[in-house]
């Protein structure tokens, strides 16, 4: 901190995070320039600082700190660990991958590195600047910029995808033009340069990379490429040279293109959202960027329109479309104080909403961010050993190129050009991109084939475990059946009335937070009982107790009273449990004065479900339930599963799960994924019924259903097994072809021609068998 004696003024720096260009820095100082006693501020972007003059009487940290906050930065403390995600628009296969983590491996402040090659994003856990980061990655030979948010990189990159796809045309032509007036014999001093531009044309990019990889000693597919096409030009095969140039580029945009088309149904679910919405100011309705919504504006939502923020209803009254966000046509009426969400579809009247957060916070947000982090998250077996393989398979081609060149014309006098030519072709051959590709764009496409479906796969680890699955342990309330109770029967056992029953048990339930007190919340409710007072409320194991108009309550599960009850009440409950009810007790002190008998119904389909599960090879299922035998019992008979537990509490389903792993290789769980997360956690694979609105199931989850659909998971099994099926036909065919290639490059019978159109071949192979996992039949 600096005085400045004559004019009294302070200067303070700051370090700010998400700072990386130069409108960004503008926004920041016009922004700071408002704030009182602020008389100057200057931006250094590189170092990601904010240096500031200021009256020290005038001046206030904390509207510094707001006002950054609210333009979406972050001021960042001494040695503090904060996490920034750069979008690297040239990152997008492991060699890249390998590049950059040598190339960070000694910068100081690294704590971590995430990669996510789908979507060109890099996680960092650091104490460094962004601006240092970002240069760093500039030296690796990568322009990156700080990924704000989902709406900030929506058409980002269009002008540079088209700039690309002009130099590849123009390569191509090129190539062609020059190969027509070589047949033609044109002389060659008029075709040289058409060869050498198309060569520049087609490989700027790849020969900027092989330069930056060689200067970190780096060997990858790009100084491959490069080595081979300057070895073409040095033995005079210039129109070799440009092809394989032109058609490697080519090969390259495919692979990217593909990637892009795996991703689609996720991108697409991006693009319902507006980018401008209506708010009430005043009297008036102002359009603003759906990015500048805040918490407690008034968002206007016209008839037909989708909703772009998660808010509460405040005028109005509508149908709402949530198939966006459930994946099925679902149609319901919301009205004054009732919650919608973003992306959901208002279909008769006009509403006024109430943000409840901005766009990032929103439900839909998480959704697509849960999407586009599964590829960069634990990476699936299969994926880990290709990755593997890779790493070591580049350097051995290298040396086996030397080897070509020098074993034969050392030690056999063979010629040096027939050789030198052969060992260019191996290190087209020998370029892994078609097996570097051929799980990626599988995992992608199954990812996006469930979110159609409905479900997040949360990494492409779960969509590869999920299909071999051998064992499904099911929580019963709210996953095999509605999880809205309903009371079906009083039955009194002393001298209460039915209503006096109610009353009751009314005043105490609306204290308690689970389904059985909610069905008897909404029964009381619905009948207009009034409420009246309680004291002493307590929570025990398996029921609640509460002083009543000087009376003590037990309410509770049989098992809570069996001390109390005859022989011929438990009979009684017996016989109505058999029947699929679920009883609770009401009792004046120990003295049982009522039975209140709930039923639930089976979700739609479930036997259908289970039955599903069997067929596809999965016949060892289970049920995990607080209920009593009897019930529980009931509900396993309809649906036909053997293995059931009952009475079980969270930790004991918890130590069942645990018993379980040990008995099966890949045991799946589905639950609600709020009472039973601990055992959702402890399952290989845990699947929770995610109802739109529900964090905690999102959030704790493997894999989520979102649109609350359990039929669909047998579908979701296929497409794993589906996948996985691909990954390894993908695999199997990119290893075939290079060693049938590298056989008959050692045996002198390949050209560089056949080598490129292989590789390429190959690629397009792997990456449209990939792509048909989007579109295959379930």
């Amino acid at each position: 901190m600096r005085l400045d004696n004559e004019r009294k003024i302070f200067t303070r720096t700051y370090q700010i995070g998400g700072m990386d260009c130069s409108s960004c820095a503008e926004e920041i100082r016009k922004a700071l320039l408002k704030i009182e006693g602020i008389s100057n501020a200057t931006i250094d972007v590189d170092e990601s600082k904010v240096s500031i003059n200021y009256f020290e009487k005038e001046y206030s940290l904390d509207k510094v700190e707001k006002k950054i906050s609210e333009l979406g930065f972050q001021i960042q403390h001494e040695g503090s660990r904060i996490t920034t995600v750069l979008k690297v628009n040239d990152m997008d296969c492991t060699i890249e991958e390998n590049t950059i983590r040598e190339g960070f491996k000694n910068f100081p402040g690294i704590e971590s590195l995430r990669f996510d090659l789908i979507n060109h994003k890099l996680i960092i856990s650091h104490s460094s600047t962004e601006g240092k980061l970002m240069n760093r990655l500039k030296t690796l030979g990568f322009e990156s910029e700080i990924y704000t948010n989902l709406l900030h990189v929506k058409n980002k990159y269009k002008g540079k995808r088209k700039l690309r796809i002009a130099y590849l045309i123009s390569a191509g032509v090129l190539a062609f033009t020059g190969m027509i007036l070589e047949f033609f014999n044109v002389p060659f001093y008029f075709i040289l340069p058409i060869f050498i531009f198309s060569i520049i044309a087609g490989g700027w990019r790849v020969t900027t990379k092989a330069f930056y990889s060689i200067l970190n000693l780096n060997i990858d597919i790009n100084v491959l490429m490069t080595l081979a096409v300057i070895g073409a030009c040095f033995l005079g095969e210039w129109a070799e040279a440009a092809a394989v140039m032109f058609l490697f580029a080519l090969s390259l945009h495919i692979e990217n293109f593909s990637i892009e088309k795996a991703k689609s149904s996720i991108q697409n679910l991006l693009k319902i959202i507006p980018d401008v919405s209506l708010i009430k100011s005043g009297d008036e309705f102002l359009e603003i960027s759906v990015n500048e919504i805040k918490l407690g504006d008034e968002v206007f939502i016209k008839a037909g329109e989708r909703i772009p923020i998660d808010g509460i209803v405040l005028e109005g009254s509508s149908t709402v479309n949530q198939a966006p966000i459930t994946g099925e046509s679902n149609h319901l009426v919301k009205i004054k104080n009732d919650h919608v969400y973003a992306g959901t579809i208002n279909i008769k009247s006009p509403l006024l909403i109430r943000a409840t957060g901005s766009f990032k916070d929103s439900q839909f947000a998480k959704i697509i961010s849960l999407l586009e982090e599964a590829s960069s998250k634990t990476k699936s077996n299969l994926q880990r050993t290709v990755d593997k393989f890779a790493k070591y398979y580049t350097p051995i081609i290298v040396i086996s190129a030397i080897l070509t060149i020098f074993v034969p014309t050392l030690f056999f006098s063979e010629p040096f050009n027939f050789w030198f030519y052969n060992s260019l072709v191996l290190l087209v051959i020998g370029c892994p991109c078609a097996l570097v590709i051929s799980t990626p764009v599988s995992i992608v496409s199954g990812i996006s084939r469930a979110a159609k479906l409905g479900a997040i796969i949360k990494g492409s680890v779960y969509l590869e475990n999920f299909g071999s699955v051998n064992a499904i342990v099911f929580d019963k309330t709210g996953t095999l059946t509605e999880g809205t109770p309903k009371v079906e029967k009083i039955i009194p056992l002393g001298n209460l009335e039915e209503k006096d029953i109610i009353s009751t048990a009314y005043a105490i339930e609306i204290n308690s937070e689970h389904a059985v007190a909610d069905a008897i919340v909404s029964y009381a409710e619905e009948n207009n009982f009034p409420l009246e007072r309680i004291e002493n409320f307590q929570i025990l194991e398996s029921g609640v107790s509460a002083q009543f108009k000087g009376k003590k309550f037990i309410l509770g599960q049989p098992k809570l009273l069996k001390d109390i009850l005859s022989s011929e009440l438990k009979e009684k409950i017996s016989a109505l449990e058999k029947e699929g009810y679920t009883v609770i007790i009401l009792s004046e002190e120990e003295s049982p004065c009522a039975l209140i008998c709930f039923s639930d119904s089976l979700r739609k389909n479930m036997k259908k479900t289970v039955d599903n599960f069997k067929n596809l090879g999965v016949k060892d299922l289970y049920i995990l339930s607080g209920d009593t035998k009897q019930t529980v019992a009931s509900t396993a008979k309809d649906l036909g599963i053997e293995h059931y537990f009952w009475e079980q509490t969270p930790t004991q389903k918890l130590s069942t799960v645990e018993e379980l792993n040990k008995k099966y290789k890949m045991l799946a769980m589905v639950g609600d994924g709020v009472n039973d997360a601990p055992a959702l956690a402890a399952s290989k694979i845990g699947i929770a019924m995610g109802k739109i609105g529900t964090d905690v199931a999102i959030e704790t989850s493997n894999i989520t259903l979102v649109g609350d659909d359990i039929s669909k998971l047998p579908k979701i099994l296929q497409l794993s097994r589906k996948a996985v099926k691909v990954i390894k036909e993908n695999i199997f065919l990119a290893i075939g072809i290079k060693i049938i290639f590298i056989t008959l490059t050692f045996i002198g019978i390949a050209s560089m021609w056949s080598a490129i159109f292989a590789d390429m071949g190959t690629s397009l192979i792997v990456v449209f068998n990939g792509l048909k996992i989007l579109n295959t039949k379930l």
